[in-house]
C-alpha cells in the first residue's frame, strides 16, 4: 500500500503531520483544528448507481456541492454518499475510484 509520508520524504516535500480522531464532519474538524494554518478540505465519497465507480470528491470545507452538476460532469445517471462499508481501505484494490479535487 501506498506511504504517502514516504513519498513525500522522497520527494524532498516540506510537510507538518498532526493526528487526530476521526471526524464526520466539517463542524467536528473546526473544533479540533484550532488556530492551524492553512486551508480546510473536506472529502465527500460518492458512488455511482449501480456502485461499481466510486469517486472521492476533496473540495474546501466551505463550499457546497451540487451533486446534479456533478453527476452530469462526471456522465454519470446518480451519484450518492457511500456507505461506510465502502470506505473499507482494504477492499479499494477491488474498486475503481476517481480521485475529484475541485478547485476555485
Amino acid at each position: 500500500m501506498l506511504n504517502i509520508y514516504q513519498v513525500l520524504d522522497e520527494l524532498g516535500v516540506p510537510y507538518e503531520k498532526y493526528d487526530h480522531p476521526p471526524v464526520y464532519t466539517v463542524a467536528e474538524a473546526d473544533r479540533l483544528r484550532g488556530e492551524l494554518p492553512g486551508g480546510q478540505t473536506k472529502n465527500l465519497f460518492l458512488r455511482n448507481k449501480k456502485g461499481k465507480k466510486h469517486y472521492l470528491l476533496v473540495t474546501e470545507s466551505d463550499k457546497q456541492v451540487d451533486l446534479k452538476r456533478l453527476r452530469e460532469q462526471c456522465g454519470e445517471r446518480a451519484l450518492s454518499f457511500a456507505s461506510p462499508q465502502r470506505l473499507d481501505l482494504s477492499s479499494w484494490r477491488e474498486k475503481q475510484i476517481i480521485l475529484l479535487i475541485a478547485t476555485p
